[in-house]
């Protein structure tokens, strides 16, 4: 799976990335990096911020379940579902911008 910051400049894999709130910002740190880490997004409010999380908790348990079906059906699915389910199911992430949440 990989993980787009909110301004879409930033691209990691999700195994390679730990991803943490600090208030009002997401940010990630690679693995092995004990830095601060770099933002990959920010919102008005922890709450905010919390939510966004959970989407992206929400976005790993339908990729990796999605991993686990039959490929004939993976195509029906991508084939009916809208863009953004796509991305979701295809295992791409971004974070959503404040306006979206």
């Amino acid at each position: 799976m990989r993980i787009i910051s909110q301004n879409g400049l930033i691209s990691v894999p999700f195994d390679m990335t730990a991803i943490h709130i600090t208030g009002r910002f997401i940010r990630m740190n690679m693995v092995g990096d004990t830095g601060k880490g770099t933002v990959i997004a920010e919102y008005r409010t922890p709450e905010k911020s919390e939510k966004a999380m959970q989407l992206l908790h929400k976005s790993y348990i339908v990729n990796e379940n999605f991993k686990k079906m039959d490929a004939e059906l993976q195509l029906q699915i991508l084939g009916c579902a809208e863009k953004e389910t796509q991305l979701k199911y295809g295992g791409i992430f971004q974070f959503p911008k404040e306006e979206d949440l």
